[in-house]
Parts: C-alpha cells; structure tokens; sequence
C-alpha cells in the first residue's frame, strides 16, 4: 500500500477513537442538562463509532499494514463552550461536517492513488457521512423548533 494511504487510515483511527472519547463526553455532558433521550442517543453514536474504528483497524490488518494506534489526539471538545443543549447540537453537526471532510479527503486521495479497495472503504464512509450530517441537522432542527424540551428530548431518543 502506499504509504500516504496508509497514513490517512492510521490517522483515522485515531480520529474515530477520539470520536469516541468525544461522543462519551457529551452522551454525560448531556444527561447532566437533564436530556436523558439525548443522551441514550449520543451513547449509541458511540458505539457506531467503535464499529468505525474496527472496520478501519482490520482494513488495515487485512492489508498486511500495521494500524500503530497510538495516544489519543488532542481532545477538540475541550476548546468548545458548550453550557446547553443547543450548543452541544450545533458543535456535533459541525464536527460531523470536518469527519465527511476527512473521509472525502481520504477518498480523493485513493483515488489519485489508483487504490481501489480503499476507493472502496472510503466510499463506505463518505455514504455514511451523509446519513450522519443529515441526523445531526435533525437533531438540530428538533433543538431549535422546540417549544418544550422534553418534547424535543423524547423526538430525539425516537431517531434511535
């Protein structure tokens, strides 16, 4: 494999390993705002993105490429101010939005490299992206439209 491709998929799974120590913060980050159908729905993105991460990991294993997981990368929720529901949603819809980006780059670049099987996860990814963007604009949209917030938290435990 081409060692720049190699790179990007070592660097994703860093990315979806740090998905998931994000997504683990705000799941308790919200059951403390008392929006306990959130949480149980950001709880469950964390487990999806534990399935990213092993999908990525013996992508490379069936490669014969070492995954080299190394420490996690610098937590981006910490430079957030994040003190409400509407917040939280917003920050998520644009982290998702920099997740397609990467997978978009990681496509492109296989692409270039006239690598088909990683042409091939990446495209698993990118499709994957859209579903995510549009559940987080959802979600959002719930947030923003809602005139009770239990309302809106038990809307978005319905999307799970």
């Amino acid at each position: 494999m081409n060692k720049k491709i190699v790179d990007l998929l070592r660097l994703q799974v860093m990315e979806e390993y740090q998905s998931v120590l994000t997504f683990t913060h705000l799941a308790a980050k919200i059951e403390l705002l008392g929006f306990a159908g959130y949480a149980k729905w950001m709880q469950h993105a964390v487990e999806e993105e534990f399935k990213h991460v092993n999908k990525v990991i013996t992508y490379l294993l069936d490669r014969d490429q070492d995954p080299q997981i190394k420490q996690s990368l610098p937590h981006p929720i910490c430079e957030a101010k994040l003190d409400n529901i509407k917040d939280i949603a917003e920050w998520y819809f644009k982290y998702q939005k920099t997740v397609s980006g990467q997978y978009s780059n990681l496509y492109d670049q296989a692409l270039q490299e006239k690598d088909f099987q990683t042409v091939t996860l990446a495209r698993f990814f990118v499709e994957d992206q859209i579903e995510e963007e549009k559940l987080a604009q959802d979600i959002l949209d719930i947030i923003n439209n809602a005139k009770d917030p239990i309302i809106a938290d038990m809307r978005i435990e319905s999307l799970l």
